[in-house]
């Protein structure tokens, strides 16, 4: 790689093409940081459940919002209060996004679910969902309202600083 290439790289955004990058970093004696993960292993990953980002569309533009979850049956599953923004996207295509950053190793893990969300109504499903996903909302107050995120793609990346 010429030295005149690599400034162009750094002054105008480019997308240099695979072969380049990894001829970039055999010469800068590093290795790509990134690693894309399968679906089965994203699915690992959010299976205990914890802490995500339900993701939607407004008139207004997009919106993320900090929610707690469970993974129960390959679905996630989100409790809101009636009436909520998120109780008003719980019929739709939604995103979900959780990750894991560990700063003492400098290396984390994020994986993203798209897919369409529905409320749970049905009184059987609904028994069901109060007895296998264990979610306590951290906001408290009622929160009666249970939502699926049926997956429809499920992507991810795992980072590591070298």
């Amino acid at each position: 790689m010429t030295t005149r290439y690599l400034e162009y790289l750094e002054r105008y955004p480019a997308r240099p093409r695979p072969t380049t990058l990894r001829h970039l970093a055999a010469a800068l004696r590093t290795t790509p940081a990134v690693e894309k993960l399968m679906p089965a292993r994203c699915r690992r990953l959010i299976a205990p459940g914890g802490v995500g980002r339900f993701a939607f569309v407004t008139s207004t533009g997009p919106v993320v919002l900090l929610v707690n979850f469970a993974f129960v049956d390959a679905t996630i599953v989100v409790r809101a209060a009636e009436g909520t923004v998120i109780d008003g996207h719980g019929d739709g295509p939604v995103g979900f996004e959780v990750d894991h950053i560990g700063d003492a190793l400098g290396q984390g893990w994020s994986v993203l679910v798209r897919g369409q969300a529905h409320h749970v109504r049905d009184p059987a499903e609904l028994n069901r969902m109060r007895q296998d996903a264990t979610v306590w909302p951290w906001p408290g107050g009622e929160r009666e309202m249970y939502l699926r995120i049926v997956p429809d793609r499920i992507t991810g990346r795992r980072a590591e600083a070298r």
